[in-house]
């Protein structure tokens, strides 16, 4: 009787070790290319509508100012006190106090924050009538 080899006798197909780990690196590879440009894309689509909400509200900002330097102009002021019925009138030169800002001193060698204060001197003390 023949002595049989089983050694060499394989069931299934034999794939290459080194070929199949290239094939996993290649497939792991291309699928976190697909995975970064997708959230790419979707970083692109956030920013873009983030500047177009940006551009609104720009907008919106710039309505905003110039309403306000509108509403407060003067005639519009003594309008609004006209439609509130408060009369109002405007100082006399007596009345009006002048500020004047001064330089800050040098600070103190110890004092933290000293050198951030702003000291302001009066001009004319006024009285209120």
């Amino acid at each position: 009787m023949r002595h049989r080899n089983n050694r060499r006798k394989r069931d299934g197909f034999a794939f290459p070790a080194p070929f199949t780990s290239l094939v996993a690196v290649a497939a792991s590879l291309g699928l976190a290319y697909i995975w970064l440009s997708c959230r790419c894309e979707a970083l692109g689509r956030d920013i873009k509508a983030l500047e177009a909400e940006g551009e609104t509200l720009q907008r919106r900002l710039l309505n905003e100012q110039c309403r306000w330097t509108r509403l407060k102009s003067p005639e519009n002021m003594e309008r609004a006190l006209a439609a509130l019925k408060i009369v109002m009138v405007w100082p006399r030169r007596e009345q009006v106090v002048y500020l004047h800002e001064e330089p800050a001193p040098a600070p103190e060698s110890g004092a933290p924050g000293r050198d951030a204060l702003t000291y302001v001197r009066r001009g004319r003390i006024g009285l209120d009538d």
